[in-house]
């Protein structure tokens, strides 16, 4: 597997219409196929992150990609980046808030150490810091 960036940054393939170019290469990119020589070649509009990602927009829900509203083309332009921010941000934080709101209902809440003392964290604070991750 060979991981290779192109030069030139994403916002030269970017059509004025906001779409993504189909002779640009992709910002990152898993072969070496070139546009000019393959007709398998990774562009802007078809390449192995974008697809990853495009589907897992299409079967996760908002929550846990962060695509959220009505807008198409969201993360299409970094795909990497907002698969990245999936899986090491997004996910691990649902799942710690399902977890504490488990260990809620069952009457344990989060609770801190200050310094010898231990005081419960109010779970309105709990879930505001979820909601500003999960934003």
């Amino acid at each position: 597997m060979n991981l290779h960036a192109a030069g030139g940054g994403n916002e030269e393939a970017v059509t004025e219409h906001g779409e993504l170019d189909e002779l640009s290469r992709p910002s990152i990119s898993f072969t070496r196929n070139l546009i000019l020589f393959d007709e398998d070649a990774p562009t802007q509009r078809d390449n192995g992150p974008l697809r990853v990602w495009r589907s897992a927009k299409s079967l996760l829900p908002a929550l846990v990609t962060g695509a959220w509203g009505g807008e198409e083309g969201k993360g299409d332009r970094n795909p990497v980046e907002h698969l990245y921010n999936m899986v090491f941000i997004r996910i691990p934080a649902v799942l710690m808030a399902v977890v504490y709101s488990k260990n809620l209902v069952d009457g344990h809440g989060l609770i801190l150490s200050f310094g010898g003392s231990f005081e419960e964290v109010h779970p309105i604070i709990v879930f505001a810091v979820f909601a500003i991750i999960l934003r």
